[in-house]
């Protein structure tokens, strides 16, 4: 069976005159239909909207597990284009680092941002006249040594 050849049966207008349209007036309609959960559009076969897009019920919450604080964290999360495995492994990051994450508990601490032992350990080493990375050079060459046995030569 062939297939049907579709024919053309208006011409193509190849050029459009704006002159004749001009100075015409928009043709605007009579009435404005009415808006989608707007006040007077209750019938019984439409949905009624109830919740913003920011607020969800209690009831679906509760049906999905989770409270309105995981809800908000997860959106932040999202908003931020983050994971839970990004957070676990920056709480894991501020672990190493020499600064408090609880909250300054004396005057010093929230003067200075350090607790403490923090400020006594800059002190000690301002008076020993080293620096930090000093410090940590002499630790990382101590922590490469583990395991070394002591008949070869050390180096300092």
């Amino acid at each position: 069976m062939p297939l049907p050849v579709r024919q053309q049966t208006e011409p193509k207008i190849e050029s459009v005159s704006w002159a004749l349209t001009a100075n015409m007036e928009p043709i605007l309609p009579t009435t404005i239909p009415p808006k989608l959960g707007a006040p007077g559009t209750v019938s019984p076969s439409k949905r009624r909207i109830t919740y913003s897009a920011d607020e969800i019920s209690p009831h679906a919450l509760d049906r999905l597990g989770v409270n309105p604080d995981i809800l908000k964290k997860e959106k932040g999360m999202k908003k931020l284009g983050i994971c839970d495995v990004d957070i676990a492994r920056g709480e894991e990051l501020r672990r190493y680092t020499g600064v408090s994450q609880m909250e300054p508990r004396s005057k010093v601490e929230f003067m200075f941002g350090f607790n403490d032992e923090q400020l006594h350990r800059e002190r000690a080493i301002k008076r020993l006249g080293t620096t930090e990375q000093e410090i940590m050079d002499d630790y990382s060459r101590r922590v490469s040594r583990l395991g070394v046995p002591n008949s070869l030569p050390v180096q300092l």
